[in-house]
């Protein structure tokens, strides 16, 4: 649901620097998204850094992080996931959060300052249906 919701957010363009930059929509798994930033640790020149691979995530239109629960447990996830989020509140820009956690227990796990992000200006739905790839048959 959430990937169909990013596949039609409106792209931004935003001027940066003399040009006009494209923001689409980013949909993402939280494995995905701690992978995306590690694999940018290289001492090759030319290779992106981290912060390059950071910056995808905090100027998308819209962000989609699923699975979340099961990329946080590190402190330094809980760092990066920090600074996206951050980021995005400074810039106003949406961030959706998916978890099968409870809020209570996933309140325990993230870091304090995006737990008060949430507070302040998120909303937590519960869908509690049955799997839709449960009931696919193939």
């Amino acid at each position: 649901m959430a990937y169909e919701i990013a596949k039609v957010h409106p792209v931004l363009n935003r001027y940066i620097g003399g040009m006009t930059r494209e923001m689409p929509a980013y949909y993402t798994t939280g494995d995905s998204l701690m992978d995306s930033i590690k694999q940018n640790f290289s001492s090759e020149k030319d290779a992106p850094s981290t912060k390059t691979a950071i910056e995808v995530f905090t100027t998308a239109s819209l962000l989609v992080i699923d699975e979340l629960d099961a990329s946080i447990t590190t402190e330094f996830a809980q760092l990066k996931l920090k600074r996206i989020i951050d980021e995005r509140y400074m810039a106003k820009l949406p961030t959706i959060l998916i978890t099968n956690y409870q809020p209570n227990r996933l309140s325990r796990l993230l870091p304090k300052p995006v737990i008060s992000r949430i507070v302040e200006c998120g909303k937590g739905f519960h869908f509690n249906w049955p799997s839709f790839r449960k009931t696919q048959t193939v």
